[in-house]
């Protein structure tokens, strides 16, 4: 039989995707047990011609992989956790009409050849890409780790139906404040009445308390997402409900280093003052630092998306503003955000070069931690050696004179952007057009959600009720991306699943006043073209 893996060339911009096979389970004998093993299909795709398909962000862990699978036949090996989640999807190959609920989706531990160091510097240089043009991104938290306190203990069908109502509520806030209704009494009221401080900790609180967040390579794969949603047991989450939970749960919560309180979206960052606290903090206020944490992850995927996707990013910006966050391998520190950033940074997992060698090298070091002082003094040296300089009448002369007023510009424009992020995150003002987008992309990720129309029918108390959500949510839709600005910049966000479309297609009938979503709206997924 074929080797599972082939060589992916460099160059070729190629990746593997798995998916589950229909034709059921194989008996196998693999590590001293019998058991039923799930099988998959894995496939090499070229990156431009891509099918829809959704991506994993999960945490390795440190367990051994003693679980198996069948992948192309073959047994593979994979750890306890992953196991979990390959049951789930192995379970769910449909959703009962034809239609599969995963499809392909992208597993680094299975996707790439672990084993070949070189295959794993070129894709990890890939990684970026391939959670930027996801459909979806999979949060997968487990089964067992992190355990629900007995005070806070929810029944699983009474924890979803709760996040679902939850969910329901916001996006119904988004979509009044995308058509211009007033809504901040009835969103008080409501949240108040029907679901409470502590509920809301309750709610989310098992969640944050995982490992999960705060692993580096998790920041690229959340904040280059389409759309998030977090698994955990049988639990689906949306990420901006885990966000506005969060916002709202601990709004009356006061960063000891910060004088801005939580409350509406007051973009400032909690875990920045959370780095300079004292060691026993973190276990003392532990529900507060990890839901912090998580909290400033997910408001770096508000403000930091757009900018993150387009690769624009500054990589001392982005390594000075993660810095605390976990890597199981020193180099990934840096090769963990590089698929966000602007700079060209060669991965090596050959090389024994730890994070900070390889910053250094690129001559690229984080203002927070550098200081804005010291690079204001270098500026000031290199300028006063410029000034002993007779004109430069050589060429080389002249390369070496620009090449260092490039650097000297390049200095004074990090500086410059340093003070105006800083100066940002002082401000306890929420930019309106930064609360329009994210309500915008918080309808367009409701309405990707698998079968939302069932689970609006089932939360709403009245088909009349129905209804009027419904307009609601279509007129916000069109309102939201009437400007051809909107569109460009919104439009990667709209789900391309069958369901959406065909939902798209009934409003503007219903609704022909309303108007139709634009065409690049409805992008209708690539045909399958793997690589032979």
């Amino acid at each position: 039989m074929a080797p599972l893996y082939k060589t992916l060339p460099p160059v070729s911009r190629q990746i593997r995707l798995l998916r589950a096979k229909t034709t059921g389970r194989v008996k196998a004998v693999e590590a001293s047990c019998v058991q039923e093993c799930p099988q998959f299909q894995l496939e090499t795709f070229l990156l431009d011609l891509l099918p829809s398909y959704k991506a994993l962000s999960y945490c390795w862990g440190t367990e051994k992989a003693d679980q198996v699978i069948h992948v192309n036949g073959e047994p593979f090996l994979v750890n306890p956790n992953l196991f979990e989640f390959l049951k789930l999807i192995d379970a769910d190959k449909d959703d009962g009409t034809g239609n599969e609920c995963v499809g392909w989706i992208f597993i680094d531990a299975i996707c790439i050849n672990q084993t070949n160091l070189d295959e794993r510097s070129s894709q990890v240089t890939l990684m970026g890409d391939v959670y930027k043009q996801a459909e979806e991104v999979i949060v997968w938290l487990g089964v067992q780790e992190t355990m629900v306190n007995a005070s806070t203990a929810l029944d699983p069908d009474a924890w979803q139906d709760c996040c679902d109502i939850v969910e329901l509520h916001f996006v119904t806030m988004a979509a009044m404040r995308v058509i211009g209704t007033p809504v901040q009494e009835i969103a008080s009221d409501f949240l108040d009445a029907h679901l409470g401080i502590e509920t809301a900790r309750a709610l989310v609180m098992p969640l944050v308390r995982h490992s999960f967040w705060s692993r580096l390579w998790i920041v690229q794969e959340i904040v280059l997402a389409r759309n998030l949603w977090i698994w955990y047991q049988g639990l689906r989450i949306s990420w901006f409900t885990l966000y506005e939970c969060l916002k709202y749960g601990w709004k009356n919560v006061i960063d000891p280093l910060s004088t801005v309180k939580m409350v509406d979206v007051s973009p400032f960052r909690p875990e920045q003052g959370l780095r300079l606290m004292p060691g026993d903090y973190h276990e003392r206020f532990k529900g507060w630092s990890d839901a912090l944490q998580t909290f400033s992850l997910l408001q770096d995927k508000i403000r930091s998306t757009d900018l993150a996707r387009a690769r624009k990013m500054d990589l001392s910006t982005a390594s000075s503003n993660f810095v605390r966050r976990d890597a199981s391998v020193k180099n990934d520190k840096v090769y963990g955000l590089l698929g966000m950033t602007s700079s060209v940074v060669p991965v090596d997992y050959q090389s024994d070069a730890n994070a900070t060698e390889i910053v250094h090298r690129m001559g690229i070091f984080p203002l927070r931690d550098q200081g804005i002082v010291v690079v204001e003094e270098a500026i000031l040296r290199i300028e006063t050696y410029l000034a002993t300089l007779e004109p430069p009448h050589s060429p080389q002369d002249r390369a070496h004179v620009e090449l260092l007023e490039e650097h000297v510009a390049t200095l004074r424009k990090r500086i410059e952007s340093q003070q105006n992020a800083d100066q940002e995150a002082r401000s306890p003002m929420w930019p309106d057009r930064m609360q329009r987008q994210h309500d915008i992309r918080s309808i367009a990720h409701f309405l990707s959600g698998h079968k939302f129309i069932d689970k609006l029918r089932e939360i709403l108390p009245t088909p009349a009720l129905f209804k009027i959500l419904e307009h609601d949510l279509y007129k916000a839709l069109i309102l939201g991306l009437k400007s051809s600005e909107d569109v460009e910049s919104n439009s990667a966000y709209i789900s391309s699943n069958s369901d959406f479309r065909t939902w798209a297609v009934k409003m503007a009938k219903e609704y022909p006043e309303l108007g139709r979503l634009p065409e690049k709206c409805l992008r209708v997924p690539q045909e399958e073209y793997p690589v032979p």
